[in-house]
């Protein structure tokens, strides 16, 4: 059994968390993937009424009880300088020492697309210095040989 915690976020993020969500209840019925979900409420509403992102602790349960985060968008105009997303953001990736974010994107087998059959894609950010702001982004598309990477906020790509 894999444990995962999840934290939908703010706006955006409580709607594609529950989406995700009921794709991976599905996986869990057709391949018995064994995967347990724990919901946390953290964001923007508990931050409004109880002025906590995230309770003392999170950091230790999650190293020892989940696998896993699944983690939505966060951000909420009613909080202006969205202390709350880097309490819980950032606190999440420097507190369990995250450093890479990989996401892997493929066609999936019988999927309707005007793209090509052998579409695949990896996205990597990476934090290379010491604030998080300081990433870089890369793309894999097909094979190693059409390699590109971005660095966050400037927009340059360049040929890797």
């Amino acid at each position: 059994m894999k444990r995962i915690a999840v934290i939908p976020g703010d706006g955006i993020g409580i709607d594609v968390t529950r989406e995700s969500m009921r794709v991976l209840r599905r996986v869990n019925e057709i391949f018995g993937a064994r995967l347990e979900f724990v919901e946390f409420d953290w964001g923007a509403e508990k931050y409004l009424k109880e002025g906590i992102a995230l309770p003392p602790g999170a950091f230790e349960m999650f190293r020892r009880d989940f696998d896993a985060i699944l983690f939505g968008a966060i951000g909420d105009p009613r909080i202006p300088d969205q202390r709350h997303a880097a309490e819980i953001l950032l606190a999440l990736r420097f507190g369990l020492d995250l450093y890479a974010n990989v996401r892997p994107v493929r066609l999936i087998d019988g999927a309707r697309t005007s793209t090509p059959a052998a579409f695949s894609r990896k996205a990597l950010r990476m934090k290379w210095r010491p604030k998080w702001r300081s990433t870089r982004v890369r793309v894999w598309t097909g094979s190693s040989s059409t390699r590109s990477s971005m660095r966050a906020g400037t927009g340059k790509r360049r040929s890797a």
